[in-house]
């Protein structure tokens, strides 16, 4: 299993909307490869449709229970990666862990 990182929290719904959009796009391209991906961002509308806070107090432990199932974290470099608070707490989970990170550059112009 391949954890699957990226920014989500953003004021603007939008720039949610697109990073949702980017983490699809890239969650479906890496299962066509083979790959068995997990996120905490794939539970994104249950948590909108039932109210489920999104930030990363809430969500780190979650995450945590993920990554320690995990082979590998792949972090997409979306704009917001570096600043994001539970981008960077999976990385240095992950690290923790001694599992491999591999960093996955994304083109996109939207911030």
């Amino acid at each position: 299993m391949k954890y699957l990182a990226a920014p989500y929290t953003h004021e603007d719904p939008a720039v949610r909307e697109r990073r949702m959009a980017i983490f699809y796009h890239w969650d479906a391209k890496l299962m066509r490869e083979g790959h068995f991906t997990v996120s905490p961002l794939h539970k994104t509308e249950t948590a909108n449709r039932e109210k489920i806070p999104s930030d990363w107090v809430y969500w780190e432990q979650y995450s945590y229970e993920l990554l320690d199932k995990c082979e590998e974290l792949i972090v997409l470099m979306m704009p917001g990666w570096v600043e994001s608070i539970g981008v960077q707490g999976e990385i240095a989970y992950a690290t923790k862990l001694g599992l491999p990170i591999r960093y996955i550059g994304v083109a996109t112009h939207y911030e």
